[in-house]
């Protein structure tokens, strides 16, 4: 993802809760990032990148995740949004998602999620802002460049 990511509170939301919360986001988003990163030789994406043709990888639940989403929203726009690099189709993948495995036709595979997994990530990080254990309504988070997400009374 490679990019700066910030979490902010309204006013009326106690300031060690809020501390709180920031911290377990930005726990998630690490682990996301070690997950989703094409810039480390240990992550998902190297995983995917490292299968030979007609091979098969399991990869975590969070990459299963994007994967699908990203299936979707290639779908959506016609293949504008492809997160396979150097003109590979998205095709060249065969998703099992009930065990997380990931094939590919013609290998190599390079992906590069982009926005897609900076979403992902400020979606996790709202599953933890709205949780039981925080129950924050009020906050904005901040994904860099067009990655925003806000709730509360002043969100867009």
């Amino acid at each position: 993802m490679d990019t700066a990511f910030t979490v902010s509170f309204g006013p009326n939301e106690a300031e060690a809760l809020c501390a709180s919360a920031a911290v377990a986001c930005f726990a998630r988003i690490d682990e996301i990032e070690r997950l989703l990163t094409k810039f480390s030789d240990t992550s998902d994406v190297a995983v995917v990148r490292g299968i030979p043709s007609g091979g098969v990888a399991v990869v975590s639940h969070e990459m299963m995740d994007v994967l699908v989403a990203s299936v979707k929203v290639c779908a959506a726009t016609g293949g504008a949004f492809d997160p396979t690099v150097e003109a590979r189709s998205f095709g060249e993948l065969i998703l099992d998602v009930e065990n997380f495995r990931v094939g590919v036709k013609n290998a190599p595979v390079e992906l590069d999620f982009g926005g897609i997994a900076k979403g992902y990530a400020l979606d996790e990080c709202a599953k933890i802002l709205r949780s039981e254990q925080y129950e924050l309504s009020d906050w904005l988070l901040d994904g860099g460049t067009s990655t925003l997400l806000a709730s509360g009374s002043r969100a867009p």
